[in-house]
Order: structure tokens, then sequence, then C-alpha cells
């Protein structure tokens, strides 16, 4: 459709570099831009070569959106090999109390309350989604060797820095 190329020095002194773009309506005038009603904009910076590499977009790959809502649906599925510990704390309603009279016969505020919870995941997954998983369920950590013992069917991952909701979201 439309390609540039500015060769510019940048340096402490010239940070910046200035470009100027066609006008939208010149662009919108093109037949392919405006068949697909939208453009991208590509920047390529580089040391400077003989000859300039073109730049081609990535492919993408459409995921079937059954296949993303699967995945999901096996987050806190009991059938998964990994088990997080993380605590789930319940905030109180302001505006409600526990029942008991204090001395002065107002009722007291209610108690935050704190458990634990499980939240299950399927190591292969998790190993996948995250670097750090991967190291800590393949790499020299307890997690690992107890895997590669053989002594439990599920590892057991005890999170005490984060609550259950941000886990939760952190795996999904």
């Amino acid at each position: 459709m439309w390609q540039g190329a500015v060769e510019y020095d940048f340096s402490p002194d010239a940070e910046y570099c200035e470009v100027e773009l066609p006008k939208l309506s010149e662009l919108l005038d093109m037949p392919d831009l405006r068949a697909d009603d939208g453009f991208a904009l590509c920047v390529n910076i580089a040391s400077p070569q003989l000859e300039q590499p073109t730049f081609h977009l990535p492919s993408h790959i459409n995921v079937p959106r059954s296949t993303i809502e699967g995945l999901t649906s096996l987050i806190d599925s009991t059938s998964g090999d990994v088990k997080f510990v993380c605590l789930e704390h319940s905030v109180p309603d302001p505006n409600e109390t526990d029942g008991e009279d204090s001395d002065d016969g107002s009722s007291s505020r209610p108690r935050a309350l704190s458990r634990k919870r499980v939240l299950y995941a399927h190591s292969e997954i998790v190993k996948a989604a995250c670097d750090f998983f991967h190291d800590l369920l393949t790499g020299d950590f307890q997690e690992a060797e107890r895997v590669r013992r053989g002594d439990s069917r599920r590892t057991t991952i005890v999170i005490d820095d984060a609550g259950f909701q941000t886990v939760y979201w952190l795996l999904r």
C-alpha cells in the first residue's frame, strides 16, 4: 500500500526521529485499505546494513473459542495434578454485625475471615503458560523432586503471599 524509509543516526543529542506519513485521505483512497477497513503501521528500527531486510507480519493462528473455554474450565478441576494452596479472605460488610453486643449495648463489628483454599491445575498447561512454573515443576526444586520420586499423585505448591483471587486469575 504505502512504504517509506528514513535513515537516521540516533545519538544522545538526537534522540527523536520525525517521519511524515501520508495524509489519511490519501490512505483511504487506496482500494486495498478500503476493502480491509483498517491498516497496520509497522516500524523497523535496525542497525545500518547494506541491504535492509523486509518486514513481515507474523502469521496468526485462530484458536477456536471452544478450545479456550475448555482449557479455562480445567482451572479448579480436581482432575489437575498440581494443587495450589492459598488463602481466601472474606471481607465483612461494614453494615452487618456478628450479633454480639459490646459492654455499651451496641453491636460489635464483624471479623474478617481467612481460610486455606485449594486450586487445582494441570502441570502441562501451567508449564506452557509460564516460565516460572515450568522451572519450578521441572528444575531442581522440591516440587519437581516429589514428582520424580513418585511420592504423590499431585504436586502441592503453597502460596503464602497472594490471595485466592490473585492465584485464580494468574492461572486462568
